[in-house]
């Protein structure tokens, strides 16, 4: 049997492994608690700094949203002012184009009309029979090939960049043949890319008579001021030294009257030249009131 003092030892080493235990289960559920409260802390950071990042991601959507709305509204207000400024100018350019009896009209690289003013629209209808549309091939060249062979060299010479420009014979209407006046320029968008071209026809017969007939008269006017300068100045010249020589010497009867017949001659010359000056004025459509000095002409 084991001694009091033995028995003693054994109860306390006893008590003090339940003592240390009891300190241990301490130590861990103070630990536990403390990583709780940790974990709950941090949860809580967590779940605040969640709030604040979706509050501050729904006030950065708002400001978008406002922003998107006013630029939206800006946009409208440049899309409509763009949208009246393009509207005005197509009604300047309608009022352009419809502002004269020649023909204008456009077609892309397919030959697909553009454009066209009231004055070809009626052109192509009396050749054709049928309206031009925008959006459809060129009527005259699908319905009259022949007329459509002389366009398409301008049309080819401006879908290569290259100006057109030619004067031709139309048909005869009625007996009366037109003088055909045709521009073909190219249309290039923002890339200087060739995309169509525009056309413009005109019927020149009157102003080709016109420049002729002026053309004429300058010539005539020419002629006269010619004539005045040189077929009057030399009898005038005459006629100056006659007169100079009267007043310088004193002549007899017969030579006063030679003097005197020799500046009836050089008088009527000079009556003969302006008979021919008025004469040349009257043939070529010129009025007394048109007839210019050579002082004028110069």
């Amino acid at each position: 049997m084991l001694n009091n003092e033995t028995q003693l030892g054994i109860h306390n080493a006893y008590d003090d492994l339940k003592i240390a235990g009891l300190k241990r289960d301490a130590e861990m559920k103070k630990t536990r608690n403390t990583t709780y409260l940790l974990s709950i802390i941090l949860l809580g950071v967590a779940i605040l700094l969640i709030v604040a990042y979706f509050r501050a991601y729904k006030r950065t959507q708002k400001v978008k949203q406002l922003e998107n709305e006013k630029m939206l509204y800006e946009s409208k207000l440049v899309e409509g002012k763009l949208k009246d400024k393009l509207t005005l100018n197509q009604l300047n350019l309608i009022g352009l184009i419809e502002n004269t009896d020649d023909f204008l009209w456009s077609v892309d690289r397919d030959y697909k009309y553009l454009a066209f003013n009231q004055s070809y629209a009626r052109y192509v209808w009396k050749i054709t029979g049928k309206e031009p549309e925008i959006g459809i091939k060129d009527l005259i060249s699908i319905n009259n090939p022949t007329s459509f062979v002389r366009m398409e060299i301008g049309y080819r010479a401006a879908m290569e960049g290259n100006a057109y420009y030619t004067v031709e014979k139309g048909n005869s209407i009625n007996g009366y043949i037109p003088d055909i006046e045709v521009r073909i320029a190219p249309i290039k968008n923002a890339n200087g890319e060739v995309v169509g071209v525009s056309c413009y026809r005109r019927d020149i017969k009157r102003l080709l008579k016109m420049q002729n007939e002026l053309k004429q008269k300058n010539d005539n006017l020419k002629i006269i001021a010619w004539t005045q300068s040189h077929k009057l100045r030399g009898p005038l010249a005459t006629m100056k030294g006659i007169v100079d020589f009267l007043n310088q010497t004193n002549l007899d009867d017969y030579h006063k009257k030679q003097m005197s017949m020799h500046l009836k001659e050089k008088l009527d010359e000079m009556d003969n030249v302006i008979h021919e000056i008025v004469r040349l004025a009257e043939d070529n459509g010129l009025n007394r009131s048109e007839i210019k000095s050579e002082d004028d002409i110069k």
